[in-house]
């Protein structure tokens, strides 16, 4: 059985960091989770909002699956945002 939403703990407007793909930073990509996909596998999660993250909700979300992030990150971690889409799914 895989692990889902209700294993992991996450909730929308939580601090995330995309770490299935290590080509931006080995740090991950930061990012706020927007919403709970209805499978429960998914999130739909913000990345970049040219640092107008207290609006996150007026930003599309990335669909990106849960296993493939890290809870939180700090103010430091969004100097080096970016996007790279190439292994998340589609948008919200």
């Amino acid at each position: 059985m895989s692990a889902g939403f209700d294993d992991l703990g996450f909730k929308p407007g939580e601090k995330v960091r995309y770490i299935g793909n290590y080509r931006r930073s080995p740090k991950g990509e930061p990012g706020i989770i927007k919403s709970i996909a209805e499978d429960k596998l998914h999130a739909f999660v913000v990345y970049s909002c040219g640092g107008d993250w207290k609006n996150y909700r007026n930003y599309t979300g990335v669909r990106t699956k849960l296993i493939e992030l890290k809870p939180g990150w700090n103010e430091t971690d969004t100097k080096t945002e970016g996007t790279d889409k190439d292994n998340r799914e589609d948008s919200i």
